[in-house]
């Protein structure tokens, strides 16, 4: 976030700007505290500044959603999912898991590495750009998972770390499996080396 950007949220924090929308009447879920009480919620450019009392955020455009009867929870987050085996697209996936709830998963998506390289998978990337989905995508640490390794599909190497961990898309490295971490396989501990070095960098400088 730019620093303009980041005094102008929180001026709309402080109330300086009308929120773009106020859900009212709903009960937060309050995950810190484990409570469920009646508030409301402001929200500008996509982001909460204030929940509670939020009479004051309130413009002559603002919209208003009457959440009355309804519960006010945070985006659910699947922490570990191997999103290919549902066999639907990433928007078929988004559009049976989004109204129930689910906003992120985190993902390798291995097989489509596997299957179809960095040209497949920058194709699925794009398609995640343009759904409500947020995928935190880890690159494989190695492909395939097998040992001795197989010459059978796209290999994800250290080199392809060097080169992917840069994409902003990438959070790091995805399952590393015990056995190649045990044997100290040298593609895998370059990788850890590289995630560690440039992926924790850039995934800070691309929030």
């Amino acid at each position: 976030m730019l620093q303009e950007d980041l005094r102008e949220m929180i001026d709309a924090g402080a109330a300086k700007f009308p929120a773009d929308i106020v859900i009212c009447n709903g009960q937060l879920v309050n995950v810190n505290s484990a409570e469920i009480y009646q508030a409301d919620v402001a929200i500008y450019r996509s982001q909460i500044v204030a929940t509670g009392d939020v009479s004051e955020y309130i413009g002559p455009n603002t919209q208003r959603i009457d959440a009355t009867g309804k519960y006010l929870v945070p985006g659910l987050i699947d922490g570990h999912l191997h999103i290919e085996c549902s066999k639907l697209s990433m928007t078929s996936f988004a559009k049976a898991v989004v109204p129930h709830g689910t906003t992120s998963i985190i993902s390798g998506l291995d097989q489509y590495v596997v299957t179809s390289g960095l040209e497949g998978v920058r194709e699925v990337l794009d398609e995640i750009d343009m759904g409500p989905l947020k995928v935190f995508w880890g690159l494989p640490f190695i492909t395939p998972y097998t040992l001795p390794q197989s010459n059978v599909g796209f290999n994800v190497t250290a080199e392809t770390h060097r080169e992917v961990q840069k994409w902003p898309e990438v959070f790091g490295v995805w399952e590393t499996v015990s056995e190649f971490v045990e044997n100290q396989h040298d593609d895998v501990m370059k990788a850890i080396e590289l995630a560690r070095e440039i992926a924790c960098r850039y995934s800070a400088a691309h929030q």
